[in-house]
């Protein structure tokens, strides 16, 4: 993760990562790869910003199949996976991701059911789609939706962030498969 050191978008990084992952083989891991290329607004950036959604869709493929190869890997191993993109990601619609869909398990959500803000504390809606391995992995977060009209903010790059219930949610969800 590129805010941690690590950047996954290098050889180096990539090595580094495949090498921890073949000797500690961990039971669940969490992936949230960038969703810029992949994101509900892709289908119109490509006619009005075409050069921004190739540049962002060349640095979020190779990551959104290394996430595909790293699911796999973890299949291999049975042990589990958890990855999130916005609702309507296109990201799910790369080769390797198709081909691993119909085996995995499906979630959607509101992150404003979980506390998620904008820098002005005005709640962001934010409809998440998660991935798994199993269902019990996203049993927590599974088909929380906003039931209100109010006003919700724009989501931004600062929204990336998951509000903490998400996270206890999703923590839950693992403590529940591997307890």
């Amino acid at each position: 993760e590129i805010r941690y050191g690590v950047d996954l978008t290098t050889e180096d990084g990539q090595n580094d990562l495949w090498k921890y992952l073949k000797r500690y083989k961990p039971d669940v891991i969490v992936m949230a790869p960038p969703c810029k290329g992949f994101g509900p607004w892709v289908h119109l950036n490509r006619v009005i910003y075409p050069e921004a959604v190739r540049s962002a869709r060349s640095s979020g493929i190779p990551l959104a199949n290394l996430c595909a190869q790293i699911a796999e890997f973890q299949l291999e191993c049975n042990n589990h996976f958890i990855i999130e993109q916005p609702r309507n990601s296109t990201m799910f619609d790369l080769p390797k991701w198709k081909a691993l869909l119909p085996s995995l398990h499906i979630g959607f959500c509101d992150q404003c059911r979980f506390g998620l803000k904008d820098d002005h504390m005005v709640p962001l809606k934010k409809p998440t789609k998660f991935v798994s391995s199993d269902p019990q992995l996203i049993a927590h977060v599974r088909d929380k939706f906003c039931a209100s009209d109010r006003f919700y903010g724009k989501v931004k790059s600062s929204s990336e962030v998951w509000p903490l219930r998400l996270c206890r949610s999703l923590a839950c969800g693992i403590a529940d498969l591997i307890l």
